[in-house]
């Protein structure tokens, strides 16, 4: 499994792991990365059908987290968006030796909508299942439904349009697994089983992960630090990239 790595100039023992989400592949990171790339080692996967491992077989989050661990340094802090959280919630709760933090930009313990759990509804996901099949219908939708807000501006326009041509269009197998990890994998009685620290991004009009839920995860876990993007929807990494990475590192200082 391919993993781009991205070496600090000054000394650090920080490495920074990301994993993206559904639909989407490494290349959500790219505006992330000058600013990053400064101060800590920085790691960038694609999971298996996305990307640079298009032709990588689908794994279940217990083969995957030793295949990628075998190729990482030995103390991380994880970063993942959306359904990338998922997984790295998985790894840190099965190896806490190899964890730092968590860091969950935009992602759930569980993303469906639920008696007094706010999510998404089953339908509606059901529906991005089969858009995805076509990769420019991907972008398009993306776009509305998760960067465009009455306050858009040009550089969210251009950032998103500038790194679109770079994506792959993922395998349908990698659709289909990513859609029954975000409709079956619950995670919330585990969660206070984790060892370390967690922050969790928001996006204030994010209808995927809804801020509603910060009261719910703060009964959930001891740890739980939280941070709200204003005018922000799902993917922070286009449209509000400075404001991201300045919570990042805050919160590894915090940490540290």
């Amino acid at each position: 499994m391919y993993i781009k790595k991205y070496y600090s100039i000054i000394k650090t023992k920080t490495n920074l792991v990301f994993l993206h989400g559904w639909g989407l592949d490494s290349n959500i990171w790219t505006y992330m990365i000058p600013i990053l790339k400064l101060y800590y080692n920085l790691y960038f996967i694609d999971l298996p059908g996305f990307g640079s491992n298009i032709k990588e077989p689908i794994l279940n989050f217990k083969k995957l987290s030793i295949k990628i661990l075998e190729q990482l340094p030995k103390k991380i802090i994880w970063i993942g968006w959306s359904m990338g959280g998922l997984i790295i919630t998985y790894i840190s709760l099965h190896y806490p030796k190899r964890t730092d933090g968590i860091i969950l930009i935009n992602s759930s313990p569980f993303f469906l909508k639920k008696n007094d759990w706010f999510g998404i509804n089953i339908l509606v996901l059901k529906k991005i299942e089969k858009k995805c099949i076509k990769i420019m219908i991907i972008f398009k939708k993306f776009y509305l439904l998760h960067i465009k807000t009455k306050k858009s501006n040009l550089i969210n326009v251009l950032n998103f349009n500038q790194i679109k041509k770079f994506f792959c269009k993922p395998t349908k197998n990698a659709i289909q697994y990513g859609y029954i990890c975000l409709t079956t994998i619950d995670q919330r009685k585990k969660l206070n089983h984790l060892q370390v620290p967690l922050l969790q991004i928001y996006g204030s009009l994010d209808n995927m992960v809804p801020v509603t839920n910060i009261k719910n995860l703060g009964q959930l876990y001891s740890k739980y630090f939280f941070y709200i993007i204003q005018n922000s929807k799902h993917a922070p990494f286009f449209s509000h990239v400075n404001e991201l990475c300045c919570i990042i590192m805050k919160f590894i200082k915090y940490i540290s």
